[in-house]
């Protein structure tokens, strides 16, 4: 099974980033089996539309902000004959209108699969931050009853070690995603759930990006952060076989990350 996740920041630009479209570039590249996006900025009808000449090929989960149209967002699309027990998608009844649309999960015999938009720190959300990364912990434990493995995928928005980022002497603790809050939100999620940066484990030393930002060159100056992440349960290690960050593919400002498991 190839699992894929990419931010896509905002599903109808994602159709027309390239010349030829974006998916059929990824489909084609990637071959995957299920695909995690993160910040779709469309309600699920939205999704349906934009994915609907893949629905013979794939199912296709979305998951929407509710109090903000248009903002954060997550899908899954799982092709047929990989069926899932049962996908979860976030409920959120709350006041806080960041939270919404941000937590989609399907689950499977032996593991579940969770996608998630982490909220950014930036401007009032700050504040809300660590909240999120506790409501977090607590969806995940509240979907998990049966106690299965997980394979947490998606947009964590943060730069978890200084080796994520490529400046982090200028960042740290002075911009979203190198907060030092940020990275103890990160250690409880991966303390709690008992999960590992797979992805880091196999690449102890690797400087690799996930995220470049369109302005200033970013890209072509390799001046990026690794915001985006798998994180495991150890009794999944012996059945991964790769774990990789495709930063030729430039599909987003986001790129794709895989893991294949078997």
């Amino acid at each position: 099974m190839r699992i894929v996740s990419l931010n896509i920041n905002g599903i109808k630009a994602f159709y027309n980033r390239l010349d030829e479209d974006a998916l059929p570039s990824l489909l084609r590249e990637l071959n995957p089996d299920i695909i995690a996006f993160q910040e779709t900025k469309a309600t699920e009808k939205d999704v349906d539309y934009w994915l609907s000449e893949y629905v013979n090929e794939y199912n296709i989960f979305a998951c929407s902000n509710n109090h903000k149209k248009g903002y954060a967002g997550v899908a899954l699309m799982i092709k047929k004959g990989i069926e899932p027990i049962a996908v979860y998608t976030q409920s959120y009844k709350g006041d806080n209108i960041y939270y919404g649309g941000r937590l989609i999960a399907a689950e499977f015999d032996d593991f579940i699969l969770i996608n998630v938009y982490t909220l950014n720190s930036g401007g009032e959300k700050e504040d809300y931050r660590p909240e999120w990364d506790r409501y977090y912990i607590d969806w995940v434990k509240s979907i998990n009853t049966r106690n299965k493995k997980l394979i947490l995928c998606g947009d964590f928005n943060v730069c978890y070690e200084d080796i994520d980022n490529y400046n982090p002497v200028a960042y740290f603790d002075d911009y979203p995603g190198m907060y030092q809050f940020e990275r103890d939100g990160m250690y409880q999620i991966r303390t709690e759930l008992l999960v590992n940066d797979i992805w880091r484990d196999r690449n102890p030393l690797t400087q690799k990006f996930t995220w470049f930002s369109y302005r200033g060159g970013s890209y072509d100056q390799n001046h990026g952060w690794r915001l985006d992440y798998f994180l495991t349960s150890p009794e999944l290690e012996s059945r991964i076989t790769n774990c990789e960050i495709r930063d030729d593919l430039r599909l987003s400002d986001h790129h794709p990350i895989i893991l294949d498991i078997v």
